[in-house]
């Protein structure tokens, strides 16, 4: 009875381990990186699709378009 307690409180804690790492993980994502590259794609210049605003990369012709309204 007291090793299954033991083992059962080592597994919790592993699975509680694993909860935080990835809630860590989803939040330093979000902070810093861009959310909306996940939500509305991008090409391969970098343009992020149905946006007005695209930051040009350098180098890279066709980076920094207006996107808006393109499917």
């Amino acid at each position: 009875m007291q090793l299954c307690l033991i083992v059962k409180c080592a597994c919790d804690s592993l699975v509680l381990i694993y909860v935080f790492a990835q809630l860590y993980i989803a939040v330093f994502s979000i902070l810093h990186g861009n959310a909306k590259r996940l939500v509305y794609g991008y090409d391969s210049f970098g343009n992020i699709c149905n946006q007005k605003h695209n930051t040009p990369v350098e180098n890279m012709s066709l980076s920094g378009r207006d996107t808006s309204g393109l499917p």
